[in-house]
């Protein structure tokens, strides 16, 4: 089934933004936002990553290929030094989707300060924000809807949640 393309809003960027910091798993998320894993990574790249469009290109020379320790660590290099995402595809063969997922999955950049500042991410530092799962502080298991398969604060059927109808 396809996934209908999202207009991203400010509090949707801000609430993708919230999710990726509290490390929700990307298929999670893009079911939350009811678009494709790859259109959720690709926001969230050019949210992190700072560049305005995300490509990704079938007829990049490794595209789909399976990634190897090399890649990784040239890879690593890369991101490391700053280099733009459209280089390091180039440099490896690769497209610049596969390049941010794979940055994304396994380097977690930090957020540029501006992009902090402008959704307002750290207005209370050390404080998760109060529709995070993972508020307080014992550890506990995330619920899930059996219906839509949310996380429960996310999902969009509350009202059974409120009455306590669907069991975790």
């Amino acid at each position: 089934m396809a996934k209908k393309k999202i207009m991203w809003t400010k509090s949707m960027n801000k609430e993708l933004l919230e999710l990726y910091l509290d490390r929700m798993p990307g298929p999670m998320m893009a079911h939350h936002f009811g678009c494709s894993e790859r259109d959720m990574v690709r926001q969230i790249a050019c949210l992190v990553l700072g560049k305005k469009k995300i490509k990704s290109d079938r007829s990049a020379p490794r595209y789909g290929e399976e990634w190897s320790w090399r890649d990784d660590q040239v890879l690593r290099r890369e991101f490391q030094l700053a280099k733009p995402i459209d280089q390091i595809a180039a440099t490896l063969g690769r497209d610049e989707l596969g390049v941010a997922f794979r940055i994304l999955a396994f380097f977690e950049p930090q957020l540029p300060p501006a992009v902090v500042e402008k959704y307002g991410l750290g207005d209370a530092p050390g404080v998760l924000p109060s529709s995070s799962p993972l508020q307080g502080d014992e550890p506990r298991f995330v619920r899930v809807c059996s219906e839509c398969h949310d996380v429960v604060p996310f999902c969009k059927c509350p009202i059974r949640h409120f009455y306590g109808e669907d069991p975790f």
